[in-house]
């Protein structure tokens, strides 16, 4: 992993703010954002369907739990890094599921770390609210 990786690791939360792609054979399927901590070690992000074969099928555990799900690659949208380790947990709602493992390891922090995304955040373009 680049430096430039590890910083927007960082500063992605490890990947999770920037969403994640569920690809099956290559091809994105489902689309994981909108991460909420839920307990120790597990988050539940909102699935969205990008691919007529996930389409109906993220409230059936067996998509997520059998069959395909061994071939389940997840891969940041932050990085383009896989999480190897990644597996789902139970749907807790229409559009969520949890998830365990779904981060990208970026890594031990040195001092200079911080000094280098605390001034990547000062350069970063501010975003207004339009009203004056």
């Amino acid at each position: 992993m680049t430096y430039r990786e590890r910083l927007l690791a960082w500063e992605s939360n490890f990947g999770r703010t920037a969403g994640w792609d569920v690809e099956l054979d290559g091809r994105k399927i489902v689309f994981l954002d909108d991460p909420k901590w839920e307990e120790m070690f597990w988050h539940s992000y909102r699935a969205t369907p990008t691919d007529p074969v996930a389409v109906g099928r993220l409230q059936d555990e067996a998509f997520w739990y059998e069959g395909d799900a061994e071939r389940f690659v997840y891969r940041s949208r932050a990085t383009g890094t896989v999480a190897p380790l990644a597996f789902p947990g139970p749907i807790i709602a229409p559009d969520r599921v949890m998830m365990r493992a779904l981060y990208i390891n970026a890594g031990i922090r040195l001092p200079w770390d911080f000094v280098t995304l605390y001034v990547r955040k000062l350069l970063r373009p501010r975003r207004f609210s339009g009203a004056s």
